[in-house]
């Protein structure tokens, strides 16, 4: 969740970026964001493998997106979305994981940002 306050222009860009993992093919998604239950924008992210298609491949998925028609100085309270348009039963969204030397388990952060795009 960001808290923040709407720019004079009333425009905002939002950027969100994350792993999926867990099969040898990858789920369509959707990634945006909530106030509240409504959604304020969504976007299908792009991301493709770096390594071959494998159930230990980290497939980063990356959207970026203008969401237009805000109240300028209003204070706004938005949650990061995730959707699914075609579901692959083993992949999800997956994130933190242990300092250890096992493979398959770190999987970063999740990126979550609002920006004034002016």
């Amino acid at each position: 969740r960001l808290n923040f306050t709407v720019p004079a222009g009333g425009i905002v860009q939002v950027r969100i970026s994350c792993a999926v993992h867990g099969a040898t093919t990858f789920p369509t998604i959707l990634l945006g964001v909530l106030e509240g239950s409504t959604v304020r924008g969504r976007i299908s992210p792009i991301g493709g493998l770096k390594t071959t298609a494998v159930a230990t491949a980290m497939v980063t998925q990356e959207a970026v997106f203008l969401v237009t028609g805000l109240t300028p100085s209003a204070n706004l309270n938005w949650d990061a979305a995730y959707g699914v348009e075609t579901l692959v039963a083993a992949t999800a969204i997956k994130y933190g994981g242990p300092n250890d030397a096992t493979a398959n388990n770190a999987f970063g952060g999740i990126a979550f940002e609002i920006w004034n795009p002016s």
